[in-house]
């Protein structure tokens, strides 16, 4: 048996553009559903062309997100940060300066004492990212 763990996000109305941003840094396959296309599911008529579940996978990695409820709307802050931790360079700094392209830089890609190269900081949906690039 084998379990997963996967970062599930929450935006105000803006699921389908934050998915489409990761899908052109990332590629992979990225699948949309929107409320409409659930008629079993109650939704809010003015979400019916709103993503329900959208789904991004790449290599093993999984991305997923939804609209949050109108009652409960996405608090953005600095309570969780997603994270990419690797060796191949050009691919990680093409994906920290992807991402941050429109955002917030907190701290440029710079070497660190425990010999790595990390950079943090907000994209344009207020999403908080980390990279660390290793040497081995």
């Amino acid at each position: 048996m084998s379990i997963t763990f996967n970062p599930y996000l929450n935006f105000n109305g803006n699921t389908r553009d934050a998915m489409e941003f990761y899908h052109q840094i990332f590629g992979g396959t990225l699948e949309l559903t929107t409320f409409g296309e659930m008629p079993d599911v109650p939704s809010i008529p003015a979400y019916k062309d709103k993503i329900m579940h959208a789904l991004l996978q790449v290599d093993d990695i999984t991305l997923m997100a939804t609209e949050a409820r109108p009652d409960r709307p996405a608090v953005f802050g600095d309570n969780v940060s997603l994270s990419f931790s690797g060796t191949d360079r050009p691919k990680l700094t093409h994906y920290f300066k992807s991402l941050l392209d429109g955002g917030e830089v907190g701290m440029e890609l710079q070497p660190m004492p425990w010999g790595a190269y990390f950079g943090e900081g907000t994209d344009k949906f207020g999403v908080h990212w980390m990279v660390n690039i290793s040497n081995e």
